[in-house]
């Protein structure tokens, strides 16, 4: 059974249905050099975490549908979201989500319905690499509320002075890791 894939240095593009249904998978290595990831190209993907490339623009409709996802790290330069990226992935808790992105389209964090009801989300935290300004002027598509509603949202800063009250992050270490350092009051 495969469990890990290394996809070479150099590959750009990750096509459609490329790592489909392959649940057992618990690792994709994808290199810096990739820029587009197409539709469904992970679906049933069976990895708890997913880093995005340093170069990614583009991750395209059902991308990741019907993940075992739980920590999803989209890269500062990602440009297009497509529509149900995430959709079914409900076991995400946190997202590190880039000011770049000036959309999130239809159901692209939906969690997912079982005969007609929506599945229980765990989403909590979204670690937005912008401002407060920045982030409610993202365009956020409908079957997204939940994404803006029910996870506490933290904007980046490499420091808080002294009464600089709100909800702030920053990277902690070498592996992208998010760590929250200032809290409200």
């Amino acid at each position: 059974k495969i469990t890990k894939v290394v996809v070479s240095s150099g590959v750009t593009s990750i096509g459609n249905h490329a790592f489909g249904d392959l649940s057992e998978v618990t690792e994709v290595q994808l290199p810096d050099t990739v820029e587009r990831i197409g539709q469904s190209a992970f679906e049933g993907y069976g990895a708890t975490r997913f880093v995005a490339p340093k170069s990614l623009k583009v991750i395209e409709k059902n991308a990741f549908v019907d993940t075992s996802l739980r920590e999803v790290v989209l890269n500062e330069g990602l440009e297009t979201l497509g529509e149900r990226a995430f959709y079914g992935s409900n076991r995400i808790k946190t997202i590190v989500f880039p000011s770049t992105i000036k959309e999130i389209p239809v159901a692209s964090f939906h969690p997912g319905t079982v005969n007609g009801k929506n599945n229980k989300h765990y989403l909590s935290k979204v670690y937005f690499l912008g401002n407060a300004e920045d982030f409610k002027s993202i365009n956020i598509g409908i079957d997204n509320t939940w994404f803006q509603d029910k996870a506490t949202i933290y904007y980046y800063r490499e420091s808080v002075a002294d009464g600089d009250y709100g909800t702030y992050w920053k990277y902690a270490g070498q592996n992208n890791t998010p760590v929250q350092y200032f809290y409200s009051l």
